[in-house]
């Protein structure tokens, strides 16, 4: 891989500086920031996703910082604007860890949200997409807000029956 092809995340503490943000109360602030990053899902992705509870920058299998490809941005970035998209690409190209940072990003960024999770087998749902909703998830900043349930679904505790995203077989 092209190393300048790589984006590398722009932040390295937890605090996120917001465009134009005041000194304000934290609701204000989460408000700005959940605003910010529904806009932005790939900042979100490095932000929030990237950045491990321990505040170490999350590292690959060889030791190289964890990023978002190219292709990958295009896709976050799609999901945002369009309300339907299509993705076809070949094996081992990253798009279960594409899947699972949409589906987080979109739990995390709309109040209330519901995510179904779509996949021609049950197994798919189970050991593929939500084994990498799984790994991405418990090490992210959002981790405490969110539930993992061992039959394939994520909720938000905030409202546990009616934010959610849940993986089914037709």
């Amino acid at each position: 891989m092209d190393p300048a092809s790589v984006r590398m995340p722009r932040i390295k503490s937890r605090s996120v500086s917001l465009p134009g943000q005041t000194n304000g109360s934290s609701a204000t602030t989460l408000m700005a920031a959940l605003e910010f990053y529904r806009q932005d899902p790939v900042a979100y992705v490095e932000d929030i996703v990237f950045r491990r509870v321990t505040d170490r920058p999350r590292l690959d299998s060889s030791g190289q910082l964890v990023a978002v490809l190219p292709f990958q941005a295009d896709v976050l970035n799609a999901i945002a604007e369009y309300p339907r998209i299509a993705l076809r690409a070949g094996n081992g190209m990253g798009k279960d860890a594409l899947t699972a940072w949409a589906i987080e990003w979109y739990l995390i960024t709309h109040s209330r949200a519901k995510v179904p999770v779509v996949s021609p087998t049950s197994r798919q749902v189970r050991r593929t997409i939500f084994a990498e909703v799984s790994m991405w998830a418990r090490e992210s900043l959002a981790f405490p807000k969110l539930e993992l349930l061992i039959t394939g679904e994520l909720r938000h505790r905030a409202a546990p029956m009616e934010w959610w995203a849940l993986g089914f077989a037709p």
